[in-house]
């Protein structure tokens, strides 16, 4: 195969587990957020004012960060599909170029000097 063609995969990859260990930390955060619903009684009377908005804040939480991981998931994904079309649109011009110079390589040519 020819040198100096192939993509460089390197960048790709780095971001790809940076995008994973995000989605990875936001799925611990929507775990977290669960685990902070209040159980029955955990409001004092007079707080138990602010049950209802805090409930639905947490709830609203949990639901947004487990959308986002899904997306960081689905984009980790695209990432990944991205590299292996690059990388394998690298090795078909690589070989057509392998075959070109193979082409050329067998032309004579007479410059006329001698």
């Amino acid at each position: 195969m020819s040198e100096g063609f192939a993509c460089k995969t390197n960048d790709l990859n780095l971001g790809q587990e940076a995008i994973l260990r995000n989605a990875n930390h936001v799925g611990r955060m929507a775990e977290y957020g669960a685990g902070l619903r209040p159980s029955s009684g955990a409001f004092s009377p007079i707080a138990s004012n602010f049950e209802g908005a805090y409930v639905k804040t947490v709830e609203t939480q949990i639901v947004v960060l487990g959308q986002m991981r899904e997306k960081l998931t689905i984009v980790s994904q695209a990432v990944e599909a991205c590299k292996a079309a690059y990388v394998a649109a690298d090795e078909a011009n690589a070989q057509l170029i392998d075959e070109l110079l193979s082409e050329l390589n067998m032309i004579k040519i007479d410059l006329g000097i001698h």
